[in-house]
């Protein structure tokens, strides 16, 4: 009876009022039904007790209340926040989207947390509030990278652990790196190459507005690679499976927008010529581009090749000053200018054996350095320099016997050898084989060489008067100064004639050793007669017993008389027993008649 009455009431609308005396009624019956509700309430008999109702009534569901709920469930999951945190972050922070959290900078969340502390009286774990930076820093980086597949509460914690790193690394930055300083090169067409590759790691080494490596505002292609995640040519981010990204700071360079929009039928195009003269460019594209105008222009404005880019001068389109310098030296005509002299250079180098300044590692060596300079001509459209030809140029130009044996190897194992790292890696092993056989035959000739030397003992000369050392005699001081047969043997360039003095006076000790080799066959190095003892004659006539000027030369003119007689002269010409023998020539002195009378 009591649950029927109060449903009774609840349900009926109250009756306008009549007159006083009704008034009188309807409050005696408001008493009545004041007190039925009280015994309704202390009813034993009521098996559902009134719950107790504790803050506001509750909210019809809408669309706001929904996403409020949901933005605050991942606060408090993902994020670390608390019910209070979450509710002031979404309701007083407004942070209800993945926008808002793209015009908050990462180092402003700790003000923010800040704040919801000291107004709700609540604490912020330490680790929250690291995670909604990272959250910050994810927003900016999904806008930077041409992005828009992930919304607020799709983020993940593995994607916001994936940008600690570089976040950190963006941070910390300017303390940490120092900018380039840009100098004055020279642009022409012999240095361009070089040029355009050191400017690329320059711009690589400087941060633009957006924290991008501003080489994205030279990049050869306009748009980004995709229109987004349903394209079928669709890009992972970078660590993810299928990522063809090499780094975070590559991804930025291909995929920073250049201009405000992406539309899907703008990828099928052919040519962004249009796009890129009409296109409306995003502001912080156009800030960058600005900035490696001046750049260009401090690096290249001496050139005379700069002229060219002048007519960018007022607009500061760093973008087209680089696109028109590079078509001006990398045009097709430019390009197979370039082609023919890397092909050129590979024909004309030669090895037939080692020489001064030039052995086979440095043969090696400018092969590879032409192929890498052909390597980077494929990204001006040159197709790329396949290995047979790199492997023909290689093996032609070795003419040197000893490498024989390689060239037959090759030759008969051709799929083992395909490739030119394989060819070059056999032909090195070979060489440094040689090598190290030269220097044990070398080892061994100066082992032999000592042991000759070592039994000669002390020779002529006086030597030093504080010396115990003899002089010049000693066979060790023989060969000093003789290089090593292995530096002999190099020097192949060296033939056996006379070589005028201007061109012999610029031997190296090896190249002269090697030349005394051909022109004395049979004769060891530091085994022949010394330089004093070639003219023993000369020194055994100009011997004198009283030391006079005189008597040297007349001394040396009876030497050189007796040299001159007839073979048939008798060996004791002051013999008697030949009677036949000619008189004595120094009876013909008279100072000799003179002391014999």
């Amino acid at each position: 009876m009591a649950r029927s009455a109060r449903t009774k009431r609840t349900t009926a609308s109250a009756p306008p009022p009549a007159s006083d005396s009704s008034d009188n009624d309807d409050d005696r019956s408001g008493d009545a039904d004041d007190t039925e509700t009280n015994e309704d309430a202390s009813d034993p008999e009521d098996p559902e007790p009134r719950p107790e109702v504790v803050g506001p009534a509750r909210e019809p569901v809408t669309q706001f209340t929904m996403l409020r709920e949901l933005t605050r469930d991942y606060y408090e999951t993902v994020i670390g926040l608390n019910k209070t945190a979450s509710y002031a972050l979404f309701v007083d922070q407004r942070m209800q989207s993945i926008r808002d959290f793209l015009r908050i900078k990462p180092e402003h969340i700790e003000k923010i947390c800040t704040a919801i502390s000291k107004q709700n009286k609540t604490n912020i774990p330490v680790m929250a509030m690291e995670r909604l930076a990272l959250l910050a820093y994810y927003a900016k980086h999904q806008e930077r990278t041409s992005r828009q597949d992930k919304d607020l509460t799709n983020i993940t914690s593995d994607d916001l652990d994936g940008l600690a790193h570089h976040m950190e690394v963006e941070l910390n930055w300017d303390k940490k790196n120092k900018t380039p300083e840009v100098t004055p090169v020279t642009l022409d067409e012999t240095s361009a190459h070089k040029a355009f590759s050191n400017m690329r790691l320059l711009l690589a080494g400087m941060r633009g507005h957006n924290d991008v490596p501003l080489t994205y505002v030279i990049r050869p292609r306009l748009l980004p690679p995709d229109w987004g995640h349903l394209d079928p040519n669709y890009q992972p981010r970078f660590g993810d499976v299928g990522s063809p990204y090499t780094s975070i700071d590559d991804e930025l360079t291909l995929r920073a927008p250049i201009l405000q929009e992406n539309k899907r039928e703008w990828h099928n195009f052919t040519n962004f010529e249009t796009l890129e003269e009409d296109g409306v460019r995003t502001p912080t594209f156009n800030t960058d581009n600005a900035a490696v105008f001046m750049i260009l222009q401090a690096s290249w404005g001496k050139s005379p090749a700069w002229t060219n880019a002048k007519k960018f001068l007022k607009t500061k389109d760093g973008r087209q000053a680089y696109r028109t310098l590079y078509d001006y030296f990398f045009g097709k005509t430019m390009t197979a200018s370039m082609q023919d002299r890397i092909e050129m250079n590979l024909t004309s180098y030669k090895y037939e054996g080692d020489r001064r300044g030039f052995t086979f590692e440095t043969y090696v060596n400018k092969h590879v350095e032409q192929h890498n300079l052909h390597q980077e001509l494929t990204e001006y459209g040159v197709a790329p320099l396949p290995d047979h030809m790199k492997i023909y140029h290689f093996t032609k130009g070795i003419t040197d016997p000893r490498f024989a044996s390689v060239a037959s190897a090759i030759l008969v194992d051709r799929e083992r050898f395909s490739t030119f790292d394989k060819v070059k890696e056999v032909y090195l092993t070979h060489s440094r084989t040689l090598a190290s056989r030269n220097d044990a035959a070398a080892a061994r000739d100066r082992r032999g060489v000592s042991s000759v030397s070592a039994g000669r003992g002390h020779g002529r000369g006086r030597g030093s008067r504080h010396d115990k050392k003899s002089g010049r005699g000693t066979g060790k001081s023989r060969l000093d100064g003789i290089p090593s047969q292995v530096e002999i043997d190099r020097c192949t360039h060296i033939e056996a004639k006379r070589y005028p003095w201007s061109e012999y006076s610029k031997f190296t000790a090896a190249e002269r050793q090697k030349h005394f080799q051909l022109m004395n066959k049979g004769v060891t190095p530091g085994t022949g007669p010394c330089r004093d003892r070639r003219h023993d004659g000369r020194s055994v006539a100009s011997t004198g017993t009283d030391g006079s000027s005189s008597n040297r030369k007349r001394s040396a003119s009876s030497a050189k008389m007796d040299l001159s007689d007839d073979d048939s002269k008798p060996l004791f010409p002051d013999s008697d027993t030949d009677g036949d023998a000619p008189s004595d020539r120094r009876k013909s002195n008279r100072a000799n008649t003179r002391q014999s009378k």
